[in-house]
Parts: C-alpha cells; sequence; structure tokens
C-alpha cells in the first residue's frame, strides 16, 4: 500500500470517528429533548385565565358614558371634583375597558377599594385601575407644548392625533409630515415624554 493510500485510508478513518461521534451527540441530544418534553407534559399545568378583553361585549356610547359617570362618583370620594382628578392621574378607553390611570401606589389602593365596594359587576369587568407617571393635566401640558413646537417648525405638517400611552409613560402623537431636523428637535425637547409616528 502506498503512502498516499495510507494517508487516504487515515483520513476516511477519522472522518468516520468524527461522523459516528456527531451523530452520536445528536442521538443523545434527541433523547434528552424527549425526556425534558416528557417532564413538561408530565407536570400538571394550571391555566388561569384573566378577563379576555376580546370577550367583552362592547359597550355603546351611552354605557360608556354611565359607566364613567359610576366611576367619577367613586374618584370624587377620593379627590372631590372631576377637575381635581385631573392632576392625580388620567382616565381614558382602551380595548373596550376604561382604564384610570393614578400618579401614587396609595390612590390606587383606594379607588380599587371604592370601586369593589360597590358590587357592580361591570364595573369590575370594565374598569382597569392602573399606575401612570403623568396626569391629565400633565398630559395636557405636554400635548399643548408638542403642538406650539411642531406647528412653529413643520409648517406643511399637520397632526392627526394626540393622545396619553399611559402603559410607556409618553404623549403618542401621529402627525402627516416630519423632517429630519423636527423630529430631532422633538426628541432632544420632549426625551421619552413623546413619541411621534408619521403617517404616510
Amino acid at each position: 500500500m502506498s503512502k498516499t493510500d495510507k494517508d487516504m485510508k487515515k483520513e476516511a478513518e477519522k472522518a468516520d470517528k468524527v461522523a459516528k461521534a456527531e451523530a452520536k451527540k445528536a442521538d443523545k441530544d434527541l433523547k434528552d429533548n424527549k425526556n425534558a418534553t416528557v417532564a413538561e407534559e408530565a407536570e400538571p399545568t394550571r391555566t388561569v385565565r384573566p378577563v379576555r378583553r376580546s370577550t367583552l361585549k362592547a359597550l355603546d356610547q351611552k354605557q360608556q358614558a354611565a359607566l364613567e359617570d359610576k366611576v367619577f362618583s367613586e374618584l370624587n370620594k377620593t379627590y372631590k371634583t372631576e377637575d381635581a382628578f385631573q392632576n392625580y392621574g388620567v382616565m381614558y378607553w382602551r380595548d373596550n375597558q376604561l382604564h384610570v390611570a393614578l400618579k401614587t401606589n396609595s390612590d390606587i389602593s383606594t379607588v380599587k377599594a371604592n370601586l369593589a365596594n360597590r358590587g357592580d359587576s361591570t364595573v369590575n369587568n370594565y374598569v382597569v385601575v392602573e399606575s401612570s407617571q403623568y396626569s391629565q393635566a400633565e398630559y395636557d401640558a405636554i400635548d399643548t407644548n408638542f403642538r406650539n413646537y411642531y406647528n412653529k417648525n413643520e409648517k406643511a405638517g399637520t397632526i392627526l392625533a394626540t393622545f396619553p400611552d399611559v402603559e410607556n409613560n409618553q404623549l403618542y402623537a401621529v402627525v402627516s409630515t416630519a423632517s429630519k431636523e423636527t423630529q430631532q428637535g422633538i426628541s432632544k425637547l420632549f426625551g421619552s415624554k413623546v413619541k411621534m409616528t408619521v403617517k404616510r
């Protein structure tokens, strides 16, 4: 057998060893995965089903207004008037639920307790009490300042909509146009307080 044949045979044996080792490893991984799957399936699972937003029957405008009145009657126990509430939180509709977002944890606890004490299924199902970094008054101030800046710097543009994005603690603004300079200016002036999107 020539030296070249010996080298080729060694290379073939080496490649064969590598292939066998990889096959063995793949087989072991597959076995481990099967065992993990069996273990997962063996564990009892407990499913907690919260009220899904999509399953809630939509309220018409009259029902929404009635619900807002009920909620404000409870908020007024803490804040005395609807106008005073504007300095402590924000109320808005999203996904067919009325969200009451408050700045302090103690207020959240109080309002939740007051709403629960009503024993009203509509309130329990349709009202979400959550935390907010800003109150309605603060969102209004951010909105006014944003509008002033945008209208001054984006003459050809239009503000299509603005609304509090309480989850992200920012004012969400939809505009028709925004130059690079306007975008940079708003980012510099408002930081994370304003999220501006251009609708094309």
